[in-house]
């Protein structure tokens, strides 16, 4: 099993922790549109699962002197931003069972890597720490946790769904894959570090090479919008995971 480099990992954590709020705010209007208490129930407890996911984010980003406040003030990546508003989007102009569709890449890939990592022989659990006591225990908690999602969309498929919805959900769910995909690509994917006004550096990750005294000035301009100044030589793109392949 591979690892991450800490600087994209700091990144895609805190990308992660603004995509988390906008999707506990996804599952709150997916109560809005639900009809059964049952569902509605399960729909707020997802939401209130994503909630209590955040301090997580928290805590390994504070082991490096980055606070919550410096992680709610980065500016959203465009992957982070594609999803979450497509799937907003989809919430907002849809039913129910589009929303569903629409969040279901994100808990069904979850449950998949969960059992994934549980069952393959080379993880390695004790570089891990949760709140759970092990890595083991915080794995099944996720694949737990995916279960009454599934009901929730098995229960609403059987009164909102129909063949001739199939082309339409199927579209919507490949969509969210693949967006999905993008967004945990982009931590290893060399990107510029910009401010919210897009014209400097803001971030707790690493300076990028052009603010360092040792930059190599090149005639070639990486990342920076234009009239920046700022031509320095790209950075060498992080490992791939292994597990990645």
């Amino acid at each position: 099993m591979g690892r991450w480099r800490k600087t994209p990992f700091v990144a895609i954590l805190t990308q992660d922790y603004l995509f988390l709020i906008h999707f506990a705010r996804s599952y709150a209007l997916l109560v809005s549109k639900l009809r059964a208490l049952p569902e509605m129930r399960a729909a707020a407890a997802s939401m209130n699962a994503i909630l209590n996911e955040l301090p997580l984010h928290v805590g390994y980003c504070a082991q490096w002197g980055i606070s919550e406040p410096e992680m709610a003030a980065q500016p959203e990546a465009p992957e982070t931003l594609n999803y979450t508003r497509y799937v907003l989007d989809i919430g907002h102009s849809g039913d129910a069972l589009d929303l569903l569709v629409a969040l279901m890449p994100c808990v069904a890939g979850y449950a998949e890597i969960g059992l994934g990592l549980l069952q393959h022989p080379a993880t390695d659990w004790t570089i891990t720490p949760t709140p759970h006591g092990s890595a083991t225990m915080a794995m099944k908690a996720i694949c737990r946790a995916s279960a009454p999602r599934w009901r929730c969309w098995k229960t609403v498929w059987q009164q909102r769904g129909s063949e001739a919805r199939i082309t339409e959900l199927s579209e919507i769910f490949t969509t969210a894959t693949r967006l999905e995909a993008q967004f945990w690509q982009m931590a290893s994917t060399p990107r510029r570090r910009l401010g919210r006004d897009g014209a400097g550096y803001r971030g707790p990750w690493p300076e990028p090479a052009c603010r360092r005294p040792s930059a190599v000035r090149q005639p070639v301009v990486y990342g920076s919008p234009a009239g920046s100044g700022c031509r320095c030589s790209a950075p060498a793109a992080p490992a791939k995971p292994a597990c990645c392949g």
